[in-house]
């Protein structure tokens, strides 16, 4: 039969002992490993290595991820703000936050897109991209606060020059605005040069943003750039212009001033026989009407010698040197006995009459006293004065 024909024993691959194999005995149920076997402690190890690679993964992205703070409480965007809000303006200080940027960008980048843990994993594409965006607009805010320090840079470079401009077209009028004018050209040299040391300065700029890639208003910069550049040679042309200009005025204004001053010194003349008149004052009845003819021609002499002095002044600013004016010293010098002479008498001559008139209880003797030596002291004073003149020197007495 079939059952006959099938073996009762395997056949032997090999030679082994002539012994019958053990009867293998299968439990339904599992079979609690023994942990003394070398593969209970293999699988032990591939779960930690398994655990510990996740591990080592997600610190890693944590700790990327912790770097990431200052823009995650917007203490960056503060120093950003406190960058702008800086009254001057250097580049390096700009350059520094936008290499800062530039690392945090690269950092950003080795950001897993998945962090997987051993249960469940957190996607990190969302946070990346805030922070992309974030990099990004914080960059183009430091761009453009770069352009407009530089655009407000020649701005200013070109109202300075505009100023300097209107300033030499002006005309000078008085010997004043020609003083002012030329102070103004003599100190122009150093501004110029501090104006050119401003203008490199911002192209040194400029280029160097142009150098960091990123072009908004390229533009305007550069006709910015080509209208200060130009300014030097415009501004020559407009000085040699306002020279010529200037110098037609000086010399009007020089000749003005001569003529003013031959002008005086004919009044002076005039002076001169005006007092030749008081000499001819001999009346004591009529002190008060010399008093008054003598107080007007003084005042005479007061405007002059305002006069006088205005156009010393003016020499002074245009010619370097001024008029001594002597004639009108002299006059000034003649006519002040006079002055003195009638004004003593008339003191003199009021009070006696108080005192000749007014009832005698009434004369303050110390008023009296001072009275008489002041009139004595002048009297003797004009007596010198008058040497050579015996009609003053009895009026004196």
């Amino acid at each position: 039969t079939l059952q006959e024909k099938i073996p009762k024993k395997k056949p032997q691959l090999f030679n082994f002992k002539d012994e019958e194999e053990p009867e293998i005995h299968t439990s339904k149920y599992l079979k609690i490993l023994n942990p003394d076997e070398d593969i209970f402690e293999d699988a032990i190890m591939k779960v930690i290595d398994h655990l510990l690679n996740h591990y080592y993964e997600a610190q890693q992205s944590f700790s990327i991820f912790s770097q990431f703070k200052p823009f995650f409480i917007k203490s960056f965007d503060k120093e950003v703000q406190d960058l702008f809000d800086k009254k001057t303006f250097v580049l390096e200080e700009y350059r520094k936050y936008l290499v800062g940027l530039k690392n945090y960008e690269s950092l950003l980048g080795q950001v897993p897109d998945k962090i997987y843990f051993p249960l469940f994993e957190v996607n990190t594409e969302k946070v990346k991209l805030l922070l992309a965006n974030s990099i990004d607009g914080l960059r183009t805010k430091i761009f453009n606060k770069l352009e407009d320090n530089i655009i407000a840079q020649y701005k200013a470079i070109t109202i300075k020059y505009n100023e300097i401009v209107n300033f030499v077209r002006k005309s000078t009028q008085t010997p004043e605005e020609v003083e002012a004018m030329e102070k103004f050209i003599y100190d122009l040299n150093s501004e110029k040069v501090a104006l050119k040391n401003r203008a490199s300065e911002s192209f040194r700029n400029m280029m160097a943003l142009f150098r960091m890639d990123y072009i908004d208003r390229t533009e305007v910069l550069l006709n910015l750039a080509r209208e200060v550049y130009e300014w030097p040679s415009t501004l020559e042309k407009e000085l040699k212009s306002a020279e010529d200009k200037h110098n037609l005025e000086r010399a009007k204004l020089e000749e003005q001033l001569r003529d003013r001053r031959t002008t005086f010194e004919y009044r002076v003349d005039g002076f001169a026989e005006e007092i030749e008149e008081y000499t001819h004052f001999t009346e004591y009845k009529n002190y008060r009407k010399y008093i008054e003819e003598i107080d007007a021609f003084n005042e005479k002499l007061d405007q002059a010698e305002r006069d006088m002095l205005e156009i010393q002044d003016h020499e002074r600013k245009l010619f370097g040197i001024v008029s001594p004016f002597e004639k009108f010293i002299a006059t000034r010098k003649q006519l002040a006995p006079y002055i003195e002479l009638w004004k003593t008498i008339g003191e003199f001559l009021d009070a006696k009459r108080n005192w000749m008139s007014g009832p005698f209880q009434q004369i303050n003797p110390s008023e009296a006293e001072t009275i008489i030596k002041t009139h004595l002291k002048t009297s003797n004073k004009l007596t010198k004065m008058f040497d050579k003149n015996p009609i003053e020197i009895g009026r004196a007495h």
